[in-house]
Order: structure tokens, then sequence, then C-alpha cells
């Protein structure tokens, strides 16, 4: 992932899953979440991804169920997160 760019997404929903060679530079932007609810298994299986995403709005999700599931590399700060609406994670 280089940038991602201006489009808001409306779902993450397994939008990396499997994706067992995602890495890169990491993109200097956050995605647009804010029409966001679900993002249940994102990065499911993605056993390279360990890229800097504490930054990103996550005030309207409520689904992070399995987001790194597998994930085995992924070890970045995501305490920041606003996770008050989440109710399965």
């Amino acid at each position: 992932i280089e940038q991602w760019g201006s489009t808001a997404w409306t779902s993450m929903n397994s939008a990396f899953a499997d994706c067992s060679n995602l890495s890169g530079n990491g993109a200097p932007d956050a995605p647009n979440l804010n029409a966001v609810s679900d993002m249940s298994s994102m990065f499911s299986g993605a056993t390279l991804f360990n890229h800097s995403i504490g930054g990103w709005n996550t005030v309207n999700v409520t689904n992070m169920n399995g987001m790194f599931n597998f994930a085995t590399n992924f070890n970045q700060p995501i305490g920041s997160w606003n996770t008050a609406n989440v109710n399965n994670m």
C-alpha cells in the first residue's frame, strides 16, 4: 500500500484477507473510514503486514472480529483507536 487516497470506503470486511505478501513502504496517509462500520477480517492472513495504522479514525466501526487473525507479523500500536462503538472484536 503506497497511498490510501481520498476515496471514502464503505466497508473493509476482508479487504486484504489472505494477502500474504501485503507490504510496501507504508502509506503516508490514512484511509477515509468515516462510513465504515465493518473491519472484520480486514488483515486476516496478511502475514507480512506490519505498518503503522494507529492514526486511523475508527469511531464508526462496530465490527473488528478477526481483523488481525493470522496476521503474524503485525506489531504496531493501535491503542489510540476509538473502539467505543465496537461490539464485535
